[in-house]
């Protein structure tokens, strides 16, 4: 498969941001039913992207837009072999028949929180941490931009109350990311702020202890744009210990 090219750390032209230029006009989304990548898939679709996929769960693709074609299980025949880049779960391993498929047609593969992360050097990205809390406050922040009138585009694992997608490509500069620490997913994403909401240990699975968490949050926020801004609560940023310039937060209850 092709490898991805590195991307300066800045905000490059109007016509490097769009997704076409960043994933192809037609893009397959492997695992496309999970939270996060319908809202990836709607986001994409906004900005003009032909996007089918499929999902090992075989269900009807409620919240996404009916012009989404979804296949349900996995098989090679559902890759079409004209599309320009398959965007994979990170559930999904390198054995799946339609991955396979793709690797045969040299069709370029990325994961979803890739995908992301191309997307968030591309834009001016606030990206939203947390062991609790990221797709509420993502999606929070996403309709105070909208409110105000600033056309966001945001992805996050959720939907609003009233049903509407977790994802969208919107005309201005501000975007919204959910930025999740599992398997240091959110290494892939460059922001240009963050905000980190409490780090508790979880991920067991991943991080053998407290101090591994707190070190790839570090490494996380390190990887903030020299303009930038981290925006941590208060009883994180004294458990991360960043240095340098950072803004706090506390919440009435918050553990101090």
């Amino acid at each position: 498969m092709p490898a991805e090219t590195s991307t300066p750390r800045s905000i490059p032209d109007q016509q490097a941001k769009q997704p076409r230029s960043l994933f192809g006009r037609r893009v397959h989304l492997l695992g496309i039913l999970g939270s996060g990548m319908q809202n990836l898939a709607t986001l994409l679709l906004d900005a003009g992207v032909e996007i089918c996929g499929s999902d090992a769960s075989g269900s009807e693709p409620s919240s996404l837009p009916l012009a989404i074609k979804v296949h349900p299980g996995h098989a090679a025949e559902h890759l079409s072999l004209d599309v320009d880049c398959l965007i994979y779960s990170a559930a999904i391993d390198a054995d799946n028949p339609e991955r396979v498929a793709a690797r045969r047609g040299q069709i370029e593969q990325i994961s979803y929180p890739a995908a992301l992360g191309r997307l968030s050097r591309n834009r001016a990205t606030t990206a939203v941490a947390g062991t609790h809390g990221k797709s509420t406050t993502a999606a929070l922040l996403s309709h105070l931009l909208q409110a105000a009138g600033r056309d966001p585009t945001y992805c996050f694992g959720a939907t609003y109350a009233d049903g509407s997608p977790g994802g969208r490509w919107g005309g201005g500069e501000a975007t919204v990311m959910e930025a999740c620490e599992f398997r240091r997913n959110f290494l892939q994403l460059t922001p240009r702020s963050a905000i980190v909401t409490n780090v508790d240990q979880d991920h067991l699975d991943c991080y053998a202890d407290e101090s591994a968490t707190l070190a790839a949050f570090r490494q996380f926020l390190g990887q903030i744009l020299a303009d930038g801004v981290p925006i941590l609560q208060l009883a994180a940023a004294d458990k991360i210990g960043l240095t340098g310039r950072q803004e706090t937060f506390a919440v009435e209850g918050d553990p101090q």
